[in-house]
This record gives C-alpha cells, sequence and structure tokens, in this order.
C-alpha cells in the first residue's frame, strides 16, 4: 500500500514509502539455514593475500581475484561464489571447511601475491573441502607482463581438476583479452579499488585515474 511521499533523515528530497500486507497463508523461509552444495562443482574464489607487505598493493591483489572470479563464472559448468560473499572473508583467519559449509561449495580456491618491482610471485592451491585435500597447487614466479597468462593458468587449471568439459566459446571467452598492456591494466585496476570506497576524495582519484586510462 502507498503511504505517500516521507521526509527521511539525511536524505534531501522525500521518498516514497509503502507498506506490505501478509496474508494469512504465506509461508516464511528457516533463517540461518545453510546452502547445500548445487549438483554441478561449485567454487569460492577466497581473496588472495597480499605478501608484499605493502596496503597500496591490495587493489592489484584484489584485482586478480576479481578477475579469476569472473572468469571461472563463465564456465556453464561451474557454481561459482559471487565476489561479495567471498570479500567477507577478506583479511579474516578462516577454516576452509567452515567457509564452504557457509557458501554451500565443495571446493575453494586460495593463493597469495607478492610484488617487488616488476616482478610478482603468485601462489595458488585448490582445495577440496570435503577432507581438506590439496587437489592442485602452483608457484608462479615471473614479470608484471606475464600477469594475464598466470590468470588463465589458474583458471584453465581448476577446470581441468574439478573435470568440467570446456565448450570452445567458453576458452575462447577465458583467453579473450581487453589488453595486454600491464601498465593500462593497472590504472584500470587502481581505479576500481578506489571507486569502491566512494568518499569524495577517492572518487576524484578513480577519476584521475580513468582519464589515464582514457589518455592511454
Amino acid at each position: 500500500d502507498f503511504l505517500g511521499e516521507q521526509k527521511v533523515k539525511n536524505i534531501e528530497r522525500p521518498i516514497r514509502v509503502y507498506a506490505v500486507k501478509m496474508s494469512d497463508n504465506v509461508t516464511y523461509s528457516k533463517m540461518g539455514k545453510k546452502p547445500k552444495p548445487p549438483a554441478k562443482p561449485s567454487i569460492a574464489v577466497l581473496p588472495f593475500v597480499n605478501m608484499s607487505g605493502d596496503l597500496e598493493q591490495e587493489y592489484l591483489v584484489d584485482g586478480m581475484t576479481e578477475d579469476i572470479i569472473a572468469a571461472l563464472a563463465r564456465f556453464n559448468e561451474l557454481f561459482v561464489i559471487a565476489r561479495n560473499s567471498t570479500f567477507t572473508y577478506k583479511g579474516k583467519a578462516v577454516k576452509v571447511q567452515e567457509v564452504a559449509e557457509d557458501l554451500g561449495v565443495r571446493y575453494i580456491l586460495e593463493g597469495s601475491v607478492q610484488r617487488a618491482g616488476a616482478r610478482v610471485r603468485i601462489t595458488a592451491q585448490l582445495i577440496r573441502t570435503d577432507d581438506g585435500t590439496h587437489l592442485w597447487s602452483e608457484q608462479f614466479d615471473r614479470t608484471l607482463d606475464d600477469i594475464f597468462a598466470i590468470q588463465d593458468e589458474i583458471s584453465m587449471a581448476i577446470v581441468d581438476h574439478l573435470k568440467v568439459t570446456l565448450m570452445s566459446r567458453e576458452k575462447s571467452a577465458i583467453l579473450r583479452r581487453h589488453t595486454d598492456d600491464f601498465e593500462l591494466y593497472d590504472l584500470y585496476l587502481k581505479a576500481s579499488h578506489y571507486i569502491k570506497l566512494t568518499t569524495p576524495a577517492a572518487i576524484e582519484k578513480a577519476v584521475d585515474y580513468i582519464e589515464q586510462v582514457l589518455r592511454r
């Protein structure tokens, strides 16, 4: 039922307010139930850990994690937990089994990133949550220009170990990049990082980085 426009604290304009009428035969779902893993392979990519000892590198580590999530989400045979859910564990010491129970997944990908000048060391490990078995682990020690190839290799390794049938169009989508220019990618990640902070000062920085992206 529409209740008219109401003045609300800290909002300049009046907002439209509604009341929800519930009938007697409405059923309610029980809150607090843990989700069950779906039939197809399900995975959560936990935020990679920044091992650089430099908080300024958080944008790169988070950006890499988000790109791996986005790449895996393109596979129809995979059930991938969204970034908004997995990033709630960022900076926390968590047990794989607890995360799996909370999110309803059978597999967890975790890792770390360490940047030193023009080089980067990335570790990643795929864990089966029912018994804690490490299905795959790898350490990549390369230049920053290889960061796109590393992301591809991680995504393809996961697909291979989870026995996912790969359609040619899906593989093409994984390997398709908008740029091979790391400096351009780096500017984009910085802009994305500051946009998420939402403060006026952060937005100004984001706009500056976006303008640099467009110029480049």
